[in-house]
This record gives structure tokens, sequence and C-alpha cells, in this order.
């Protein structure tokens, strides 16, 4: 089995929560064996990627074309702004569908696609391919209408694939129905609030919630026992400016994560970015 950790940048403002991202993912998966790839703008040209595309879609591709190279037999693609917090295994141990989802906010993507709903609406930035078909399937469906996806990109199609019954593909959201499952691998476990609202706004949204946060036995879980094992931040970091980025990772470090929880994330990455202010 060769598995692919697959990351995708195209900017700088990125580079301390990537550090953060690897370092918790080798935290937690120590003993185990994977091919863990970072993936910045300016390698696009040695890959033959198209730079024109958007970013999301390039970090499908990008993951598409390394795993073709290495043979890789699972593809898992995470997002910069993600912390992991566990091993993974509804991932890892799971060889059986073709993909593995998250939740994204619970809203209805609009995209009019049929069955999709609030509850099943899941996220692009935390996915697990076990078949590279699929996810050259996704590719060739959002290159066909891209405008049909509009801003939501790869997270549209994979959804349109997900839902749609134009396809058969076998699938599973591994903290669905959520908090049913007990486990978070987006971002349901950063409350009830459907993150609609970007920005500082988000201390409105999820500042209660975070704060609550527990740490047992090198877990960390929400005040109702859910054990967060992904951390997403989701607040479209990248359409933000540097100065708006600093606000708003400020904001989850310094108002959001408690004590505890910043000792817990600083251990996993290795770092002190839970307990400095983040400056890019």
């Amino acid at each position: 089995m060769v598995t692919l950790i697959s990351y995708y940048s195209d900017n700088v403002k990125f580079d301390k929560f990537l550090e953060v991202s690897i370092n918790s993912f080798n935290y937690f998966h120590k003993e185990e064996n994977f091919i863990i790839k970072l993936t910045k703008q300016e390698d696009l040209n040695d890959l033959g990627i198209n730079k024109n595309l958007p970013a999301g879609v390039l970090k499908f591709k990008v993951a598409e074309k390394i795993a073709r190279e290495k043979n890789a037999n699972k593809i898992i693609i995470l997002g910069a702004d993600t912390i992991i917090c566990s091993r993974l295994d509804e991932f890892l141990d799971n060889n059986y569908h073709q993909i593995l989802a998250t939740l994204d906010y619970a809203y209805t993507i609009p995209l009019g696609i049929k069955n999709s709903n609030s509850q099943n609406h899941v996220n692009a930035d935390v996915v697990c391919f076990n078949d590279i078909n699929i996810l050259s399937l996704l590719i060739t469906e959002y290159e066909k209408n891209p405008q049909m996806f509009g801003d939501y990109y790869e997270q549209g199609v994979l959804n349109y694939i997900l839902f749609s019954e134009k396809f058969h593909v076998s699938y599973k959201i591994v903290d669905s129905p959520y908090p049913e499952s007990k486990i978070s691998y987006n971002v349901r476990g950063k409350g009830p609030a459907n993150g609609l609202y970007g920005g500082v706004l988000a201390r409105l949204q999820f500042k209660d919630y975070i704060l609550k946060y527990e740490v047992k036995n090198d877990k960390l879980y929400t005040n109702e026992g859910c054990q967060i094992k992904v951390f997403h931040y989701c607040q479209a970091l990248g359409h933000f400016g540097n100065n708006e980025v600093e606000e708003i990772t400020n904001c989850f470090i310094f108002e959001m994560f408690n004590e505890d929880t910043r000792k817990f994330l600083n251990k996993i990455s290795n770092t002190s970015f839970f307990s400095t202010k983040f400056k890019i």
C-alpha cells in the first residue's frame, strides 16, 4: 500500500500553517510510512500543470499527477489550514470506498445538485481517494463545464459526483451523521454555526464553542464529547490580504483556543505557533 499525503500552496502566507499541519500529521503517524508531498505554485511547471486554474482545482490536479508518478493506492488531500489532531483511522483503515469525504458547514451548497442538502454537504480540503480514476473523473467533470460549479470549484464537483445520481461512486462521509458519529474531520467540531461569514466575524460564530474544547489522553474533544480528528480553520483565508489573515488567525489563537488546547496544539505541531502572535 502506497499512501500519498498531498498539500498544495500558492501563497507564502500559508507557510506557517503548512508547518503546523505536516508536523501534526507526523506526530500521530510516527510508525507508518507515507509519501508526504508539499507542492507550491512554482513547482507546477515541472509537473506540467497549467497554473491558471483555480487553486482548489490545482490542488486536485497536483495530487492526481503525483499519485500516478508514485503509483499511490490511497490519496489523502489536506488543505494548508488544517491541524491533524489524531491518527486518521477512518481514512487509513478503509480501502473499500472509492471516496472518503468529510462534512462541511451545515448548509446546502447552492448549485442545485439533486440529493444535496445541509447534512451531506462535504468539504474538499480534507478528503481521501482509494481510486485514482475517481479523482481523475472529478477533474474531467470540472474541466468540461467550470461555470457549472461557480465559486465552489473542486468542492462543487465533489458534491456533484457524490449526490447527483449521474455517477456510480462508492463513498462514505466519515464523520456523518454529526454529532452522532462522535468524530469531526473538518468543521463540524467548531460548533453549530453555518460558517457563511468569514473574517473576524468568525469569533461571533465559534468563540463560545471552541473555548470549551477539552484535552484528554492526547486527544482533543468538544465539550459534547466529539473527538476532533482534524481541525480546519475554513475561513476562506485565501481570499483575504495578509493583515486580515493575521487578524483572523490571532483571533483563533488568543480568543478562541483555551490554554489547554494551545498547549496540545503546540505539542503536536512541534511549534510555538499557538503561543506566538501570528505574523506573515
